[in-house]
């Protein structure tokens, strides 16, 4: 507060005492108070008492000389000799422990500039708390609008058989119920890193719901495409005040976005809470299995894509003999589906022919398409299928693969580069 800096400020470590002035104490109380005056008229009365509260504190210290510049002579605490001695923070240490470690150092050259910072401090982190609980409030309104004007509606006039709906809505009204709690124990509760930490196992009942969100809405766009009854419903609520022309997708889309949003609201508070503060372990560990659950969840709809996708490929996959080829199985996954093109030279001609590759975690298939569907001419376990590089002349590359156990030619094709690393590429 009230500093002189040089043109170029020295780092921390080695600046001169001469560059900073300390400013009276008079001055840094009159400081304070214009602080205390600018504290926004928030909604919220709670943070703001509690920040004028803690001003009045840092005031009644300030006035009564407890907060007095240290003097002295020799290595004193802000002494340069002394701040040189000083290791810098850890690269490896969290960034809001580093921010306190070069903290204390400006505190140790100033320390009226504590209790401002502190102040500061404190308020961002319950601006941060205030957005968590708000937010949260706000999707539990979008929830209830959901459940009262789409949900239920369509189950009481069987607009939907019950099948459709399980495959449409889940179990919206568990989830509902989960993050009714974690509101409660946000409002009711001083300590939020334990109420976030108490609710993220359930929060893995958002593992099933959001994996499978892409095949919901899929599941009824197709349904609107022939239900023509659901389709005026939907039409006719979209109209409501309350729903604000929000369509039935849009709201299905809500609980994936709300727990992906979790870690960053987390984050913002944990980086305003000091060490010290007694809700800083808990909120560190609440971020970490949150940020688990987020990932659990995004594997598996990772893995729901690609059983999907496995689906619509043995739709049109056949053999030979026009018999359907099964390539569901539990432990495979798709890794890459791409046309690449396979050379023939002729007597006076040369042409590519487009083929169908489809490489799972375990087979290699070749196909090709032929009346509408795709004929597999070879299926070749990954154990057996020996690939290599042979040729790349400019964005072309050249690229052969053949069975070790079948005796047969090679297979050249162009149009991507081949890999030993059977899950990551060709």
């Amino acid at each position: 507060i009230a500093r002189k800096r040089p043109s170029a400020e020295p780092s921390l470590g080695d600046h001169d005492d001469s560059h900073f002035q300390v400013p009276c104490r008079d001055d840094t109380m009159r400081q304070l108070e214009q602080l205390g005056a600018m504290l926004p008229a928030a909604a919220d009365r709670t943070t703001h008492a509690r920040l004028l509260r803690r001003l009045a504190d840092e005031l009644a210290r300030l006035r009564s000389g407890s907060s007095s510049s240290t003097a002295g002579n020799g290595a004193a605490v802000g002494s340069p000799a002394k701040r040189r001695q000083e290791s810098p923070p850890s690269a490896a240490e969290p960034p809001n422990k580093r921010q306190h470690l070069v903290a204390a150092k400006v505190e140790a050259a100033d320390p009226l500039a504590a209790p401002v910072r502190d102040l500061q401090m404190e308020g961002k982190r319950e601006k941060a708390i205030d957005e968590l609980i708000s937010t949260e409030k706000s999707y539990l309104d979008d929830i209830t609008i959901l459940i009262t004007y789409f949900v239920q509606p369509i189950r009481e006039r069987q607009l939907l058989p019950p099948d459709q709906q399980t495959q449409v809505f889940g179990a919206l009204e568990t989830v509902l119920g989960v993050n009714k709690a974690l509101y409660e124990m946000l409002v009711q509760g001083d300590n939020v890193g334990r109420a976030l930490g108490n609710c993220a196992a359930f929060l893995r009942l958002y593992s099933t719901f959001c994996s499978s969100q892409d095949q919901r809405i899929e599941t009824l766009n197709k349904i609107l495409s022939k239900n023509t009854a659901l389709k005026l419903f939907l039409e006719q609520t979209h109209k409501l005040p309350v729903v604000r022309k929000l369509d039935l997708q849009t709201y299905l889309s809500k609980p994936a976005l709300r727990l992906c949003k979790y870690p960053l609201l987390i984050r913002e508070i944990l980086k305003n809470t000091p060490p010290t503060h007694s809700d800083y372990d808990t909120l560190c560990h609440a971020e970490k299995q949150i940020t688990d659950v987020v990932a659990e969840v995004n594997e598996m709809k990772r893995k729901e894509e690609s059983h999907q996708k496995m689906l619509q490929i043995q739709r049109i996959l056949v053999d030979e003999r026009n018999r359907t080829v099964t390539i569901l199985n539990h432990k495979r996954e798709l890794v890459k589906d791409q046309i690449l093109y396979e050379p023939y030279i002729g007597w006076a001609s040369f042409s590519r022919t487009p083929v169908r590759y489809l490489l799972f975690n375990d087979i290699l298939i070749r196909a090709v398409e032929k009346g509408g569907k795709f004929v597999t001419s070879s299926l070749s376990d990954l154990d057996n299928v020996e690939c290599r590089d042979f040729s790349a002349t400019g964005t072309t590359t050249w690229g052969a693969w053949k069975n070790r156990h079948c005796g047969a030619h090679p297979q050249v094709a162009t149009g991507a580069r081949w890999s030993g690393e059977k899950q990551h590429g060709w």
